[in-house]
């Protein structure tokens, strides 16, 4: 009695990787890079509503180099649980979906900026 076996070959998939991303995924956690986001996220939101409020209520110009500063120092060891929790509190952003939609325009804001000058 004759067996039937297929002979499986794998051909190898060459896919072409990015250098500079996988040297960052790394050297940093995707816990940390999770963290980051939503701290940069919770930085630009608060600067952008401070900056209003000294530039259109106070006519003072803001200081986005030492508010940044500050808010690091303030707020950088936070955990990311925390970083959700406030964005939620002050800005209504309140899952990772709404936070990541954020972060994804503030970075789109910054590129367009940057393809100005």
């Amino acid at each position: 009695m004759a067996t039937g076996t297929k002979s499986k070959t794998r051909t190898a998939r060459t896919t072409k990787v990015n250098p500079y991303l996988q040297a960052l995924g790394e050297m940093v956690p995707k816990t940390e890079r999770t963290r980051l986001m939503l701290l940069s996220v919770l930085r630009q939101k608060t600067g952008q509503s401070l900056s209003s409020k000294f530039r259109y209520e106070m006519n003072l110009e803001f200081d986005w180099s030492e508010f940044k500063a500050q808010f690091d120092q303030d707020y950088g060891e936070l955990g990311a649980k925390q970083l959700l929790t406030l964005l939620s509190q002050y800005f209504g952003i309140s899952s990772m979906a709404e936070a990541e939609e954020a972060f994804d325009q503030q970075s789109d804001r910054r590129r367009q900026r940057q393809t100005r000058y």
